[in-house]
């Protein structure tokens, strides 16, 4: 998805104080990021095409910008959601990034498979639970 600083930045200001704990680990481009109402932790990508657009994704089953990519984005620039100000406003996104501590190995491909799965059977959990609340069954 196609997103642009200012987009981000906006909603970034919206964003929990506490919203940089939900980062597990992050290095460069990718993150992995917890979700604030479940233990689902989800991969994301912001990946820079130009001065003011960006390419992010998320495996997260959002349709729409999610704020897994928000809170991301706010850590690597140094967005403060109380304020809506940048905090560190003279050190790059690298910089910015850099000073928490390092992050862990990459997920392997098999734990990133296993990961898409037990978020797919929970996705479907949910839905058989919305069914059943509905009084539908299957």
């Amino acid at each position: 998805m196609k997103v642009t600083d200012a987009e981000l930045t906006e909603r970034a200001k919206a964003l929990s104080p506490d919203f940089a704990t939900r980062i597990v680990s992050y290095k460069g481009e990718i993150a992995q990021v917890k979700s604030a109402t479940t233990d689902s932790v989800y991969t994301v990508r912001i990946h820079r095409l130009s001065d003011t657009e960006l390419d992010v994704t998320c495996n997260c089953p959002a349709r729409k910008l999610c704020h897994h990519v928000v809170e991301y984005y706010a850590l690597r620039k140094g967005i403060s959601p109380e304020m809506g100000a940048i905090l560190d406003g003279d050190k790059s996104a690298d910089e910015v990034a850099e000073a928490k501590e390092p992050a862990p190995e990459p997920l392997t491909g098999r734990q990133m498979i296993a990961s898409a799965i037990e978020q797919l059977v929970d996705g479907i959990g949910v839905l058989v639970n919305e069914r059943m609340k509905k009084g539908g069954g299957y």
